[in-house]
């Protein structure tokens, strides 16, 4: 398992065994239904481990361009929102899944 899976897993851990949360996406959530999700993230954890974990550069490049001519003509033309990727970097940065 990758230190960044490894790091969720243990945070997500302390999260169920806290009290649970009055706002955000996990409000309302039972106790049940948190360890539901916990067991789940280990699976994933577990799953993650079996899988290969890089493409060689030569097959990662040949699949992005396999996906990018299945894209329409139209598509290709218009201009990137990045705006979700932006706001995933700065949650990252403030620490989300670190010890």
């Amino acid at each position: 398992m990758s230190a960044f899976a490894s790091g969720i897993g243990q945070r997500y851990t302390r999260f169920v065994n806290s009290s649970l949360p009055t706002s955000g996406s996990y409000a309302g959530l039972s106790r049940e239904a948190m360890l539901a999700r916990e067991e789940a993230l280990a699976r994933f954890a577990a799953w993650s481990q079996m899988r290969r974990s890089s493409l060689e550069p030569a097959a990662a490049l040949a699949a992005i361009s396999a996906l990018y001519d299945m894209l329409p003509a139209a598509s290709r033309h218009v201009a990137l929102d990045v705006s979700g990727i932006m706001t995933m970097h700065r949650l990252l940065a403030l620490g989300f899944g670190r010890e």
